[in-house]
């Protein structure tokens, strides 16, 4: 039959109800439950025993999930009755104490709960259509007990005629038990392809294909009277799942899609706008991991246990949307600390261009790289791939870009040795080698430097740190050191009187440290007398230090004036250069 426009329609408006059914498809285990229907007892000491434990439980399993979806689909209704949830309840129950028949060690923790039921379901078909010899003649525990003395003990037996091995357990927590191997637990798949097909000697319908073309986990929910009328190709299978499941994530992925676009759109739209350290400039960055997070998120909780995916395809669809789930919180770790150090980096005690904002910078950056592989590498673990492969990958891809980063990695400790040793900060006016400016920057990579000449010099940190750096900006004090000349026809009066007019300016100026200062008659040259004057002054700012001496330098020159001296004037000589009677004149030089 063809669904008509308005069932379909009434199929869509169904769907916003189906998530009140998903209890009714998972059954939650309560202590009613387990006190109605306690586990079975499991006898796992021979391989009779492991076979009897496991058929018992998986053959009344499989007929509880026939006759509770088919009461399920006779009553209808949104939620399903008690006796059906009775039935769903004793059916997971079934299923969970015959797993434990079987070695499941393969199987990835993330897919586990899901698989399990399929490969209780799927051997138990295979058993109930393979000839199988009549169960006297599987060894049971007195025959293990008797190989044991004998010494050759029983590790493993294989179902006569079948790929079905059973082996002894080697884990200390099982030690002694049998249970169908891992090897046989991964080929079980294959093997219902094998033979699905040949009638069953029970007589009864197919559970798991019945399990694997319906939704939910054993009980559907109320939509799927829709496809259960509708047309049959709906219900045929295809590469282990039903048509209306693949319809039904190419539905998913599409709607899934247009979000993602939209969310994309968004955050291109608000590309271009500056946007500040705030709640909503995080917003702005957080859109899409928090959109694609959410997506993966209700994927694995609702879309994917309600289309109920088995196989390959279960596989594929839980591991890539856990992979996907990873990489956004990982993508949102990388945002919150990015967040958290430019707050940090907003506080008055630390300036935008220093060496600490950029570590601050480097070392949340880090720590969100750090949370998003440590999420990658659980996630990859949770879904089978190997950790120690993983890690392995890492080291030696991380030692391939140490090894092509070496000068970037010499530089970034450099910029470590800075902050450590603090030779100079942002706003400094130092010297490093023969450059002189201020430092405007000290990155991770770099130091720049605004040389007097107003250009920009970028100086790598290993060169940095290894320089020999002239901190101007760092001194307590400055020195007001000078020499003046004065004439070699002044009286000793006048002389002593300069003299002492020199000590009171020193002595009287509230800025100079009396310990630290002098005035010495230096020398006699030959054109002139020396005074050396030296004062250290309280000031650490150079430039008020410069506009201080140039008050000190007035203030000796009118000492000088005052004193009846007067400054001398540089002397010249001529010479006569050659025989020829040239005339050269050069500068009077100091006589030692």
């Amino acid at each position: 039959m063809k669904l008509a426009p308005f069932h379909a329609f009434r199929h869509l408006a169904v769907l916003v109800l189906a998530a009140l059914a998903l209890p009714s498809a998972s059954p939650a285990w309560t202590e009613e439950t387990s006190a109605a229907y306690p586990y079975l007892h499991q006898d796992l000491t021979s391989p009779r025993a492991t076979l009897e434990t496991f058929r018992s439980a998986a053959a009344e399993a499989g007929s509880l999930v026939i006759e509770a979806h088919r009461l399920r689909l006779e009553e209808g209704g949104l939620f399903a009755s008690r006796q059906a949830k009775a039935m769903a309840e004793r059916a997971e129950i079934l299923i969970d104490t015959a797993a434990h028949a079987l070695d499941l060690s393969r199987i990835p923790p993330a897919i586990l709960a899901h698989t399990k039921v399929e490969v209780v379901l799927q051997l138990e078909e295979v058993l109930d259509r393979v000839p199988l010899p009549e169960t006297m003649e599987f060894p049971d525990l007195r025959a293990v007990r008797e190989a044991s003395a004998a010494g050759r003990p029983l590790l493993h037996w294989r179902v006569p005629d079948t790929g079905i091995l059973i082996v002894q357990q080697n884990e200390e927590s099982h030690a002694g038990e049998f249970a169908v191997s891992a090897g046989t637990v991964d080929r079980i798949s294959t093997i219902y392809k094998a033979v699905h097909s040949l009638p069953s000697r029970s007589g009864s319908a197919d559970a798991y294909a019945l399990y694997s073309l319906s939704p939910g986990r054993i009980l559907p929910p109320v939509w799927y009277v829709f496809i259960h009328d509708g047309p049959e190709w709906l219900t045929a299978s295809i590469a282990g799942n039903a048509v209306w499941q693949w319809l039904a994530l190419v539905l998913w992925t599409a709607a899934a899609g247009l979000a993602i676009a939209l969310a994309v759109k968004w955050r291109w739209r608000h590309t271009g706008e500056e946007e500040e350290v705030s709640v909503w400039g995080t917003l702005h960055q957080a859109v899409l991991p928090l959109v694609l997070a959410v997506l993966g998120a209700l994927f694995l909780t609702a879309v994917l246990d309600l289309v109920s995916l088995t196989g390959t395809a279960y596989f594929i669809a839980d591991a890539a949307t856990q992979l996907l789930i990873a990489a956004s919180l990982g993508w949102l770790a990388v945002i919150a600390c990015r967040t958290i150090a430019e707050l940090i980096i907003k506080s008055p005690s630390i300036l935008p261009g220093s060496l600490d904002a950029h570590l601050l910078r480097a070392g949340f950056r880090v720590l969100g790289l750090a949370l998003a592989v440590l999420l990658w590498s659980h996630t990859a673990a949770a879904i089978g791939i190997p950790l120690f492969g993983v890690l392995a990958g890492l080291g030696i891809g991380g030692l391939a870009i140490a090894l092509a980063a070496q000068p970037t990695i010499e530089n970034f400790i450099g910029g470590v040795i800075l902050f450590a040793d603090r030779p100079a900060r942002t706003g400094d006016f130092c010297r490093c080698g023969d450059i002189l400016g201020t430092v405007e920057e000290i990155g991770i990579r770099s130091t720049r430097i605004r040389a007097l000449d107003r250009t920009l010099v970028s100086i790598p940190n290993s060169e940095f740190a290894k320089e020999r750096i002239v901190n101007y900006t760092r001194r307590d004090q400055h020195m007001f050191d000078t020499v003046i000349g004065i004439r070699l026809d002044t009286t000793d009066g006048d002389f002593q009187n300069l003299l002492a007019r020199l000590h009171q300016v020193f002595e009287d100026h509230p800025l100079v440290i009396p310990d630290m200062s002098w005035v010495r008659f230096r020398a006699i040259r030959s054109d002139r007398l020396e005074i050396h004057l030296r004062a250290n002054l309280r000031i650490a700012d150079y430039d008020t230090f410069l506009l201080e001496k140039g008050k000190m330098l007035l203030s000796v020159k009118q000492c000088v004036e005052a004193s009846g001296c007067a400054f001398a004037l540089p002397a010249r000589r001529l010479h006569p250069a050659d025989p020829g009677g040239a005339i050269i004149s050069r500068p009077e030089r100091d006589t030692p």
